[in-house]
């Protein structure tokens, strides 16, 4: 495998992650899927793949309006999160643990979706294009991609430099920066039992045209943008990049 920073080796695997970003929760991912569901012509009973998954909140309302679903994901502490919480709500969700980059699975799939920014953590963007790739050799003819990212023209304009909460007794500090095509984000943690610690974020920003065009190059059409979960126009102010794109040939 290619040489890499790979941070969100550590950082998505650790106990804390979940509760920074607590503020993901089924309510964001509801709004998601009711925008985008609609737009790809997926029947309920198609086998779909929730690629990086983490721990299984889009997998599990999928699996729970009658899709056929895989979740994949690096991180071995989420996906057991994320097969406890299907396990108790008796759903069948087959989790697997892999790259994005280099997943491989024998039958293709009637969707695949990437949601809430799990992309872009390469420092190449051969490295971050190759998923592209792999998920439309996963994609069967017609099949749909929904890509969920953050909106590189926006993210340039409005980026907030820093923030502090408390969550469950944690403080959590966070300051964010830019250099060049990439937003990093150091992340400070006071834990009543495991003390202070620290971890960064790197993820690269990108246009949606010029997502658009390489999606193109994998035979990925997109038919559908949105610019927030409400389907407002994408824009250079929209905070997402929502896309549905769909195989050709």
């Amino acid at each position: 495998m290619p040489s890499n920073n790979n941070w969100f080796e550590t950082w998505f695997n650790h106990p804390l992650y979940l509760q920074v970003y607590s503020h993901r929760d089924d309510a964001d991912a509801k709004k998601l899927l009711n925008l985008v569901l609609p737009q790809t012509g997926l029947s309920p009973s198609s086998n779909v793949l929730d690629l990086a998954c983490g721990a299984g909140r889009h997998a599990i309302l999928l699996a729970e309006q009658g899709f056929h679903v895989t979740g994949l994901d690096l991180a071995e502490n989420l996906l057991a999160v994320a097969r406890k919480d299907a396990e108790n709500k008796s759903l069948k969700i087959d989790f697997s643990r892999g790259d994005m980059r280099y997943f491989h699975f024998p039958k293709p799939f009637q969707g695949i979706f990437n949601l809430f920014t799990s992309f872009g953590y390469f420092d190449d963007d051969r490295e971050n294009f190759s998923v592209f790739k792999t998920v439309a050799d996963h994609l069967e003819p017609g099949g749909v991609f929904v890509f969920d990212y953050l909106n590189g023209p926006f993210i340039r304009r409005n980026l907030v430099p820093q923030d502090e909460k408390m969550v469950n007794g944690t403080r959590i500090f966070q300051q964010r920066r830019i250099e060049g095509n990439t937003v990093k984000k150091r992340v400070l943690l006071e834990h009543k039992d495991l003390g202070k610690l620290e971890f960064e974020e790197s993820v690269k920003l990108y246009d949606p045209s010029l997502i658009e065009r390489v999606l193109l190059t994998f035979n990925l059409k997109v038919v559908y943008k949105a610019g927030d979960f409400d389907g407002s126009q994408l824009s250079e102010e929209s905070p997402r990049m929502i896309l549905v794109a769909r195989k050709e040939g």
